[in-house]
């Protein structure tokens, strides 16, 4: 079974996709159900916030299933203080959203997009930096479903070999990963950060199986139609090697596991 609960949209301020044009993308992979997760963010003010509205309604008219594909609205939420995160549920309780992607972006104030986050760090301590703000941002919020890309720092990072890997970070990781862990959340597995390098990780979810961890959610991030469902089947088969027990799909914030 593969899902794709990581897209965006042109109701996400950094893309410009047709929904319509998503699903008909998954459709022709054979995805069977996805879910749109646009950003909000209250702590990022270089970027708009979306038109909540109009979100809901372009996304609803294609729900429950459009082209054979099941659809769900989500969101990908910014993990931030506990004053941002009460502010960000204000301003989606009222979506009827199925699923809510827990991430970070910012660290200190500063997008780990930039250059400017990684400016007189060396990749230990920018590595270092972002884990230990993950850790701190998962307690903060209760209400994501799960963490999104806990390797988003490596996404832009200036190195030559960006991999960030469990046995260089364990001890900082297998605090991560027993918050969530304790909190019964979980994390997903991300295929965006590996581009067309190969991919990385499975130590981690090796972990986070041994660690009591039973289920992940996977995600492409795609910010345009052909980026949909990219390297999924990979995803799934490191998910099985790892020991991962199920997969989740999500229903009005409930997860509904389907066995590996």
């Amino acid at each position: 079974m593969i899902i794709d609960y990581h897209l965006h949209s042109r109701h996400s301020f950094d893309s410009d996709a047709d929904p319509q044009q998503s699903i008909e993308r998954a459709a022709k992979l054979g995805v069977s159900e996805i879910c749109f997760t646009e950003h909000v963010d209250f702590e990022d003010t270089r970027n708009p916030l979306m038109d909540i509205g109009a979100y809901i309604s372009d996304i609803k008219r294609l729900m429950p299933s459009y082209n054979g594909v099941r659809v769900k609205l989500g969101f990908e939420i910014g993990l931030d203080d506990v004053e941002c995160s009460r502010r960000t549920w204000d301003f989606i309780k009222d979506a009827g959203a199925d699923f809510i992607i827990g991430s970070v972006h910012m660290v200190d104030g500063v997008n780990a997009y930039y250059n400017d986050f990684f400016a007189g760090q060396s990749q230990a301590e920018a590595y270092g930096k972002y884990i230990d703000a993950l850790c701190d941002k998962a307690k903060s919020c209760a209400y994501f479903s799960v963490l999104g890309h806990y390797d988003f720092v490596t996404k832009y990072a200036p190195y030559e070999n960006r991999a960030l890997n469990y046995g260089d970070y364990a001890e900082r990781i297998d605090r991560l990963l027993k918050i969530l862990v304790e909190s019964g959340k979980s994390l997903e597995i991300n295929t965006s950060s590996w581009r067309d390098g190969p991919a990385w990780g499975i130590e981690l979810f090796r972990r986070y199986r041994e660690l009591g961890g039973e289920f992940v959610t996977l995600g492409a991030d795609s910010h345009s139609p052909k980026r949909v469902g990219k390297r999924l089947n990979e995803a799934l088969t490191m998910a099985m090697e790892a020991g991962i027990k199920y997969i989740a799909t999500f229903d009005r914030l409930s997860p509904v596991m389907h066995r590996v």
